[in-house]
């Protein structure tokens, strides 16, 4: 199992990071991974045999915010949060409470920050899912620019005036061709 240091940051606070976390590496001697959790995805970083590692997840690809109920060894009852993945190794506990009103206001919190569905592990291996993927939250569209293509342009594109519609009405109705033919 996993040691944590549990994330008291809240899931829904300004700014892309919603916390960071640094977790035992079961996989390495005495070794820690961070863990970043975005809104987008979850960053992970370990050191490998010397070279840093870095693994970007999105959150679509987790299966959503799992509540369980843990023993702990002194025979205390914990109740876990932890953002669920297929793969263990990329499953990320966000935190330990005894309170249950506590651990589901967190729970629920995560699962709307992150835009996944709540789970429920009533029995062990046996898990549930209790709401869908919330409804993700109108943001503002964005607005385009001519900032975002200034930069693509050439020096004389970006002079160049619109014309305007006075100059549409001149014609030439005198000459019966412009095109010069011999």
């Amino acid at each position: 199992m996993q040691s944590l240091q549990p994330s008291h940051a809240s899931p829904l606070a300004t700014g892309p990071t919603l916390a960071r976390l640094e977790l035992r590496d079961n996989s390495q001697p005495a070794g820690l991974r961070q863990v970043e959790i975005q809104r987008r995805k979850i960053l992970f970083e370990r050191l490998c045999v010397g070279v840093l590692v870095k693994v970007a997840v999105p959150t679509s690809a987790y299966r959503g915010v799992l509540m369980s109920l843990v023993v702990t060894g002194t025979g205390n009852f914990l109740y876990r949060t932890q953002l669920l993945h297929q793969d263990p190794d990329l499953s990320v506990p966000l935190y330990d409470h005894p309170e249950r009103a506590t651990m589901e206001a967190h729970w629920r919190r995560w699962a709307q920050a992150l835009g996944v569905p709540l789970l429920v592990e009533r029995d062990p291996g046996c898990i549930e899912s209790v709401s869908q993927k919330p409804a993700p939250t109108q943001a503002q569209p964005l607005r385009r620019t001519r900032a975002l293509t200034r930069e693509r342009r050439g020096a004389f594109a970006r002079r160049r005036k619109t014309g305007r519609i006075a100059l549409l009405g001149v014609h030439y109705s005198a000459a019966h061709e412009i095109i010069a033919r011999n």
